[in-house]
């Protein structure tokens, strides 16, 4: 393909017109002379983009100046082709050799440099090929060791590829073929479970695009949908573990099916809320119904509106659990006569179990009250005796506040300070 460049024009004193046209021949000449001795000099050098601009602006239009841009052109892309085969790119050096070839078609350099990048080509295509033999595509392998022996068919590691993948790609064929036969008769007998894996060994042979891998599909979902059913059925009648061994089968023919996934869910969520119960009741009998209640309110949020009866009264045995812990407690309080701490928690308790109480809550709750009544007015005295400087009364009456309620405001400290004094 020539290049146009742009023609140089020499500027010169206007001469006489009789000269005029001599001398613009001889000052052409001499540029073109000049031309193409510069581009022989740089041809020689292997210079041969140079020497080609030389060689466009020395052209006269005779078949010498045409020969020697033809062939320089045609060494400009024999050249690059060189070049790109030495930065192992072979693909492009062929691509270029084409160029080369409609130049100076049948050049011997052009089919040694082909040759070479044939050579190359096949090397790369070779270790392709390989790669894929060794990762189990034996048919595409085959497809590649043959693209690759023809660009250099005496390569002898690619004719032995090519042996040993035609072989295992037949065999592949083959057995594919047997498997797709079996699951076609076990389908006609009616053996739909049985003909699903002989199909699915059949697209381990050929992969899923082709009719075993149809056959496949359909089997699945049928399968998949049968499964489905029974799952559904079983959940109804409460029998979680088959239902869910059911879905779980459903799931296996036919991953990713929405409603099988759904329900699947659902099994395992009540599935831990009745972990959470059980071990929710094993605490609430072992008189800690703080964390089982934590446990049981989990258990709710995971069954999502069921095992609603159970939920209830666990929840229930846990409430009366902790009311009797804290009935426990007020009474052991009430012991120690701290009888404003138990009278509290008695409070408490009937606020939240209702005017029944737990246990005689109300009763011991009324009882306490009095009690505190009489220590109200025994402290009162006290501090009237105190004003009025009685220090043997003011104790006795301290004395009777505490033994009513040792916690009864500061009557106790009121008393201890008289002792020491």
């Amino acid at each position: 393909m020539r290049r146009a460049l742009p023609f140089s024009f020499l500027t010169v004193p206007r001469p006489g017109v009789l000269g005029l046209g001599l001398l613009a021949g001889l000052v052409a000449a001499g540029c073109t002379a000049r031309a193409t001795s510069e581009g022989d000099r740089l041809y020689r050098l292997g210079e041969f983009d140079r020497a080609l601009t030389e060689y466009q602006r020395a052209e006269d239009g005779s078949a010498e100046g045409r020969e020697r841009v033809r062939q320089t052109e045609y060494m400009v892309y024999a050249d690059g082709a060189r070049e790109l085969l030495h930065l192992n790119r072979p693909k492009d050096a062929v691509t270029v050799l084409d160029y080369a070839e409609g130049i100076r078609p049948g050049h011997p350099y052009t089919a040694e440099l082909r040759a070479r990048a044939g050579k190359k080509l096949a090397e790369e295509l070779t270790r392709e090929a390989r790669e894929l033999f060794e990762d189990g595509e034996a048919a595409a392998a085959v497809g590649v060791y043959t693209e690759a022996l023809g660009w250099n068919p005496e390569f002898a590691e690619a004719r032995q590829g090519l042996v040993r993948a035609t072989a295992l790609a037949r065999g592949i064929r083959n057995s594919g073929q047997r498997h797709y036969d079996q699951g076609l008769e076990e389908l006609d007998g009616g053996h739909d479970g049985r003909a699903r894996t002989a199909f699915m060994h059949a697209t381990t042979f050929w992969g899923a695009d082709n009719r075993a891998g149809q056959l496949l599909e359909e089997l699945s979902g049928r399968l998949a949908a049968e499964s489905r059913d029974e799952g559904r059925r079983y959940f109804r009648l409460g029998m979680i573990g088959p239902a869910w061994v059911a879905l779980r089968d459903a799931n296996r023919l036919q991953p990713g099916d929405a409603e099988t996934t759904e329900m699947i869910a659902r099994i395992e969520a009540r599935i831990r809320a009745e972990g959470q119960l059980v071990r929710a009741d094993m605490l609430v009998r072992a008189g800690e119904p703080e964390p089982a209640s934590e446990l049981i309110d989990q258990a709710e949020a995971a069954a999502a509106g069921e095992l609603e009866g159970e939920i209830w009264a666990l929840r229930r045995a846990a409430e009366n659990a902790r009311q009797r812990h804290r009935y426990l407690e007020a009474r052991s309080t009430e012991l120690d006569r701290r009888v404003v701490e138990a009278t509290r928690i008695y409070d408490e308790i009937l606020r939240e179990t209702g005017e029944e109480g737990f246990e005689d809550v109300s009763r011991r709750a009324r009882m306490l009250h009095a009690r505190l009544d009489r220590a109200a007015t025994a402290y009162q005295a006290a501090l009237a005796a105190e004003a009025a400087g009685d220090r043997a009364r003011y104790a006795e009456k301290l004395a009777e506040v505490v033994r009513l309620a040792a916690d009864y405001k500061d009557a106790a400290l009121r008393l201890g300070a008289l002792s020491g004094g």
